[in-house]
């Protein structure tokens, strides 16, 4: 039995997540950013993750310059340090005047220091830098429980439905994925349907692009209907609006997709 596309209605989908998707459809129609042309995000305003990044791009390029900054600095003072400290520890030089004179002999008694002149001890400037580690919570960093179960629900309806797309297309899902998601099924087939064909990438001495085992024509024909593509079998079926069966997406379906994908994003 082939594969049918669940459709949905738009009157499905909540109201705070059809007004943030309506936003953002309403300012690419408007193209109001075109003075953003090259940034990576359309939609920057409604999409905040190009300005987080760049924010965060200039600040650690700040941080940098101070720290390389400080860091000369502290190797400058640390110089002077030990300069002075090895100054001090020198003894005067003198005139030589000849051997010196025989000194006694040492005592047995006599104690005998050892590393009297070893090297001297280093200044603070020269202790290293440690890591410090922060611990925090959500008190700390102004996120509740209730955000993080949100954004959790969001993210498994995007994954289901990455995972519907990919199952009406043919594709594989991760299985560990799908599991977590409720799904028992997952990566597998039906048995009518059989195992998925692997093609695994060509060796380096072959060509990619041969044809020699290409399927022969089937003489298909494609005619796009509401900005969907429908396959016939034959130019007697596209007459007769008889298209080959599929599971052909719907454009109002694929619009609340599109808003829960969109308030992801945007939330």
């Amino acid at each position: 039995m082939p594969r049918q596309f669940p459709k949905l209605n738009i009157s499905e989908v909540d109201e705070q997540v059809r007004l943030l998707a309506e936003k953002v459809f309403a300012k690419v129609l408007r193209e109001e950013d075109s003075k953003d042309a090259l940034s990576l995000f359309t939609v920057p305003e409604d999409c905040p993750i190009g300005q987080k990044e760049a924010k965060e791009r200039e600040l650690q390029k700040e941080l940098a310059e101070q720290k390389s900054v400080e860091t000369a600095k502290r190797k400058k003072s640390f110089k002077m340090i030990r300069s002075q400290s090895l100054s001090l520890q020198m003894p005067p030089q003198q005139d030589w005047k000849g051997p010196p004179a025989a000194s006694p002999a040492m005592s047995p008694t006599t104690p005998v220091v050892t590393g009297a002149t070893s090297l001297p001890t280093p200044a603070p400037y020269a202790m290293p830098e440690f890591q410090r580690v922060t611990i925090s919570g959500d008190y700390c960093a102004g996120i509740t429980l209730e955000d993080y179960e949100q954004a959790a629900k969001s993210l498994a309806k995007a994954l289901m439905i990455r995972e519907k797309y990919a199952r009406l297309a043919y594709h594989r899902f991760p299985r560990i994925t799908s599991q977590y998601l409720g799904h028992p099924r997952a990566d597998t087939a039906p048995p009518e349907e059989g195992l998925p064909d692997f093609h695994p990438p060509p060796l380096p001495q072959e060509d990619p692009y041969c044809l020699d085992d290409a399927p022969p024509n089937l003489d298909y024909l494609v005619h796009m209907q509401g900005g969907i593509l429908f396959v016939y079998d034959n130019k007697k079926m596209l007459e007769h609006q008889e298209p080959h069966s599929l599971p052909y997406p719907d454009l109002e379906t694929y619009t609340v997709d599109m808003s829960h994908i969109l308030a992801l994003i945007t939330d």
